[in-house]
């Protein structure tokens, strides 16, 4: 079973700043050209927010991501 830090739900923002954002997604990833060693998987969350009217979406590594209001 994996953990999450950041449940689904939860309004976020990208460190680097930008529009608060929702996840509405968790999954891991493995880079394709490592060995699994336990240290080389990284948490990755979807997130969706909305640019005006248009709803807008991506994928975001654990690390690049805080809670907002924090």
């Amino acid at each position: 079973m994996e953990i999450q830090k950041y449940p689904i739900g939860i309004v976020v923002k990208l460190n680097s700043g930008g529009p608060e954002m929702t996840i509405n997604a968790f999954g891991t990833w493995y880079p394709k050209d490592a060995l699994f060693d336990g240290s080389t998987l990284s948490h990755k969350y979807g997130c969706i927010w909305f640019n005006g009217n248009e709803k807008q979406g991506a994928w975001f590594k654990e690390e690049e991501i805080k809670r907002s209001g924090v």
